[in-house]
């Protein structure tokens, strides 16, 4: 229901970057990872520094092992939102890094 009620109320509001978001997080609790990259590109179209979506998207990388990319977003949102909690994860995911080269 929850995602209906998003849906709708991003298409009367289509510049509100906030029910796109909440489509996204939906789509990447159900593990449709793929819908939640695409609704999060469209969030970041309409607000380009949407800390929330970016960390949606590191989580998603980590969940498909692209842990360079995961990085990279990672850097990304930690300059947006210095204080965030998923900043935590940096060491983390700088080992699997390393992992994938050895």
């Amino acid at each position: 229901d929850a995602l209906k009620i998003f849906e709708s109320l991003s298409k009367k509001e289509p510049q509100w970057a906030e029910p796109i978001n909440k489509i996204a997080t939906i789509k990447f609790l159900m593990g449709d990872y793929k819908g939640s990259v695409n609704d999060i590109k469209l969030t970041l179209q309409l607000e380009p520094r949407h800390f929330g979506a970016i960390s949606g998207l590191v989580q998603i990388c980590i969940i498909e092992k692209k842990y360079e990319e995961a990085l990279e977003y990672l850097e990304l949102v930690i300059e947006i939102h210095p204080y965030i909690g998923i900043k935590n994860l940096k060491p983390y995911i700088k080992k699997l890094v390393k992992k994938t080269f050895i």
